[in-house]
Order: structure tokens, then C-alpha cells, then sequence
């Protein structure tokens, strides 16, 4: 059974999600390069490991990944979770309108989905694949 258009414009809106969370991960290597290593160090890679389950997730999720994060089958968990994505990325000291982008695109995606959690207008989120 095929997905309707607004099922798979939400699965591309999960994949974009997730390169903006990798793509935040990895300019936050490049500051801990520059100053505060290990702070950032560590929060880069935590991010980096956020976007890429959030990318596993969405293409076709091993049954561990289902089990041990479950609050991925809703839409405001997924949301909330897209939401904490966001708020731990967002730059202090850093204010280019691209990496602003990069931050405020997960927390707006995440506040629909906790939306629609309410509205009941879809089925609940499934992988693309």
C-alpha cells in the first residue's frame, strides 16, 4: 500500500531534520577545534549521534531502535525529541543566519508534529521505507 503525499512530504521533512542536526554536529567539531574542546566536543558528537538515529529511524528502523526509543512512533515525541535536537545546538556565541537555520528548522518541525499530535489529522508517523 503506497503513502499519501502528506505522509512522504513528512518522511522528507524527517530526513532534512536530520542532515540539520549532522550538519549543526559537525560545525560544533569545528569550534571545539577553536576554544572550549571538550564542552563542545562532547555536545557535537551527542548531536551527531541524535541526527543520525534520527536518520536510521526514518529510513527503516532495526526493531532495537523501535524498542529503545518508542517515543518515535508519535507525533509529539517525535516532535518533542526534534525540539531537544534544536535547543541543544542553538549558538551563543555563534549567530550566522545559516547555522540559526540549521537550529530553528528541527524546533519548528518539532512544534507541528506536537501539533498534530493533538490534531489527529494523520496516522501516526511511519518509516520511508
Amino acid at each position: 500500500m503506497g503513502k499519501s503525499a502528506a505522509e512522504l512530504l513528512f518522511n522528507i521533512l524527517n530526513v532534512i531534520v536530520a542532515i540539520c542536526v549532522i550538519s549543526t554536529g559537525v560545525i560544533y567539531i569545528t569550534w571545539a577545534v577553536d576554544g572550549e574542546v571538550w564542552l563542545n566536543l562532547i555536545t557535537a558528537l551527542y548531536i551527531i549521534f541524535f541526527g543520525v538515529l534520527i536518520f536510521l529511524i526514518e529510513l527503516k528502523p532495526p526493531e532495537l531502535l523501535l524498542i529503545a526509543f518508542g517515543f518515535f512512533r508519535w507525533w509529539a515525541g517525535r516532535g518533542l525529541f526534534y525540539i531537544f535536537c534544536g535547543v541543544l545546538s542553538i549558538p551563543i556565541y555563534y549567530s550566522e543566519w545559516f547555522y540559526v537555520f540549521l537550529t530553528v528548522f528541527p524546533c519548528v518541525i518539532g512544534v507541528i508534529y506536537v501539533i498534530l499530535e493533538f490534531v489527529k489529522v494523520l496516522p501516526q508517523p511511519s518509516p520511508l521505507l
